[in-house]
């Protein structure tokens, strides 16, 4: 008797969905650069912790089944020699329970919600899948925005320590000034290897969760505006949480053990038939059963309080879950906004170095700047942009959290995008 889990499961993963109905696969070997969107389907395809949720489910399938079957007559064969008879005796039961205390049906609602609890782990696992593969994503726009960056600061303290070399060699400006240079090219980079690692580690991060080498990626093209206010946000997270149905499930499946662990004091009543072959008196005979093994001493009772406690711990796992979704969101919240705030800030603030250190460059040159200065213009110009990257994607990241987490990633992934 095949248990038909939709008829129980009231939320379903959409990414799963739209990943199924999604044909076309992008490698690193293909001309097309990776995006955003095709990393999270190759993640939610293959990630082995999807796979191994998808498998427990395919299992709690099965102990579904095994439960409904217990409605079902029993058979067992025992043969056992009779100090009455020379031959041995051979019983055949057959069982057909008629009243268990509400056993077989807590068993299978149990193993019910036990089902539907493995199905919501298969979509909180993806939701994980999905954080982690934007936040990876992301993380290689945001270093590469910042390599950029790095080789133009290369490039233009190159520049500057063949002006100053210049200088020097004219006997215009002293030998102190050129070591000052050289330390700041070495500087700069020194600080280009360390994001190009950061970068290649990234990129690492990136293949383990899609299981497939990275080549260029889509950049997407992106805003950061919100169509609801907090509140309304939040209630979207709740109700679309697969943690919260997950742990929502897990107190209903805990209710139906406590039932399940009461039925044990209650007898089991039913109707039994047996078949008698050798001994003395072959034969048969049909009677009403009833059974009662409420275990060994007190410990059903025992039992009883622990299957409680345990209901009590998941009705609080639940409290604490829809707590720390409220603050996750606040987090993110907060960011995005702050990320928008600063889009307009952090341009005109690059513009500004860039301008400011331009101007230095040629004030030095008519003795109105010193060394230093010039080059510590340098150095604002290039922090601004590496402030700007990260502004950036850190907004984009914490949207796309948001827009993951209210289950909303479909329509904020329909977005036009360019190739970096």
């Amino acid at each position: 008797m095949a248990y038909e889990i939709k008829h129980y499961l009231k939320f379903i993963s959409p990414l799963f969905l739209w990943a199924l109905s999604f044909s076309s696969h992008v490698n690193a070997d293909s001309p097309i650069p990776l995006s955003l969107k095709d990393a999270m389907i190759s993640a939610t395809q293959t990630h082995p912790t999807v796979t191994m949720k998808r498998k427990e489910y395919e299992a709690s399938l099965y102990s579904v089944d095994a439960a409904e079957w217990q409605r079902f007559p029993s058979f067992s064969v025992t043969t056992s020699n009779s100090p009455l008879s020379t031959t041995p005796v051979t019983i055949l039961t057959i069982d057909q329970p008629i009243w268990s205390g509400g056993r077989i049906t807590a068993n299978i609602e149990s193993s019910r919600a036990k089902s539907i609890v493995a199905a919501a782990s298969i979509f909180e696992a993806e939701q994980s899948i999905l954080v982690k593969t934007v936040s990876a994503f992301s993380e290689i726009l945001r270093l590469q925005s910042r390599v950029l960056a790095s080789n133009e600061n290369i490039e233009e303290h190159q520049r500057l320590l063949a002006l100053i070399e210049r200088r020097s060699n004219s006997q215009i400006s002293p030998e102190s000034e050129v070591t000052m240079a050289i330390a700041r090219l070495q500087q700069a980079k020194s600080e280009l290897v360390q994001l190009q690692t950061q970068l290649v580690n990234a990129r690492a991060d990136l293949e383990q969760l899609i299981s497939m080498p990275v080549g260029q990626l889509r950049v997407p093209a992106f805003n950061l505006d919100f169509d609801k206010n907090f509140e309304q946000v939040l209630s979207q997270v709740m109700a679309y949480s697969p943690r919260l149905n997950r742990l929502h499930y897990e107190v209903i499946a805990s209710d139906h053990e406590t039932d399940l662990k009461r039925s044990n004091l209650m007898p089991q009543v039913s109707i039994r038939h047996q078949d008698f072959y050798g001994g003395n008196y072959p034969g048969n005979t049909t009677f009403l059963a009833v059974t009662f093994q409420p275990g060994n001493g007190l410990s059903s009772f025992s039992n009883i309080k622990e299957s409680e406690s345990k209901r009590d711990a998941a009705e609080s796992n639940v409290d604490v879950a829809k707590k720390e979704l409220a603050d996750d969101l606040r987090t993110a919240w907060f960011k995005v906004e702050s990320s928008r705030a600063e889009k307009d800030i952090y341009s005109k603030l690059v513009e500004a170095t860039r301008s400011q250190y331009e101007s230095s460059v040629r004030l030095y040159a008519a003795g109105r700047k010193g060394w230093l200065e010039v080059l510590n213009f340098r150095k604002e110009a290039t922090q601004a942009k590496y402030q700007s990257a990260d502004s950036e994607w850190g907004g984009f990241f914490a949207m796309m959290k948001i827009k993951i987490n209210t289950g909303t990633v479909n329509e904020f992934m329909n977005i036009s995008s360019m190739d970096r």
